[in-house]
């Protein structure tokens, strides 16, 4: 059913590009995701990156998976998103726009193109956003992923599952770890999924880092940043040297919530017992 499903998708979605644009944009939701509006025509995230998109020559498609939470589900999507990206000429510049675990989702997709001898296909660009980490299974592929940009918060309580996921990638040329603030709030794990980032990210890649724009000539893919996104201003980059302090108590922070809900757990059980 999940195959016959991701079979019909394939097939919307390599009509829906134009030979005419030299790139395509995929965005790819997270677990539970397929109902939401956000990544599907019509929803601010989506009409918004795709206005952004239009001054870069891309189209904007949506790749819908079921979204069912556990990785067999994430591994059949990667196959599907596979072949989409390959049905797009090898010269096509393909970049994807992940939430949460679709950017595991496309990571995954990373891995079995590069495992697949006959591949000539590259990801110009992923936005892995609000994607929880966990490098032992869902390590990204550089060799397939030119540019990867990992857009978190710390006010995302959703991202590490309980500290059974991490917030950052290991430390790699072409690898950002990048905060994100939206008009001056850090976002929860849906809250990022609005048009004021949709309408940046293209830029963030494609333009902010080669013109110098909000002090992006500081940018450094291995230096961990922070973007400020406002509704009434340029993006502004920024070095986060609060990172490691902040990982540490957010680290603590997440720990203690682990304890308290086993704590908790265990009290009711023994209440189960008495019963």
């Amino acid at each position: 059913m999940i195959k016959k499903f991701l079979y019909i998708t394939l097939i919307f979605c390599s009509l829906a590009i134009n030979a005419q644009h030299s790139g395509v944009i995929i965005i790819v939701h997270g677990t539970w995701g397929i109902d939401s509006p956000w990544c599907k025509p019509g929803g601010e995230f989506f009409d918004a990156l795709e206005k952004s998109a239009q001054h870069f020559n891309k189209k904007v498609i949506s790749y819908m998976w079921p979204g069912y939470l556990n990785h067999e589900s994430r591994e059949v999507a990667a196959r599907g998103l596979v072949k989409i990206i390959q049905s797009y000429p090898t010269d096509m510049n393909i970049t994807l726009v992940a939430h949460s675990h679709g950017g595991n989702v496309s990571i995954l997709a990373s891995q079995l193109m590069e495992n697949d001898p006959n591949n000539k296909h590259t990801i110009d660009a992923l936005y892995a956003i609000a994607t929880p980490v966990n490098a032992a299974f869902y390590q990204p592929n550089m060799k397939i992923i030119k540019k990867l940009y990992n857009l978190f918060s710390f006010a995302d309580r959703v991202q590490p599952v309980l500290g059974i996921f991490g917030r950052i990638f290991p430390n790699h040329p072409h690898i950002a770890n990048l905060r994100l603030v939206l008009d001056g709030k850090e976002p929860g794990h849906i809250e990022f999924c609005t048009s004021l980032t949709a309408q940046w990210l293209p830029y963030i890649h494609e333009k902010l880092s080669q013109e110098n724009i909000g002090k992006f000539q500081y940018f450094n893919f291995t230096l961990p940043g922070i973007i400020y996104l406002s509704s009434n201003a340029n993006p502004l980059y920024s070095v986060d040297v609060q990172r490691k302090a902040l990982l540490e108590k957010d680290r603590m922070v997440i720990e203690d919530l682990f304890n308290t809900m086993a704590r908790k757990n265990k009290l009711n059980n023994n209440a189960d017992a008495l019963l």
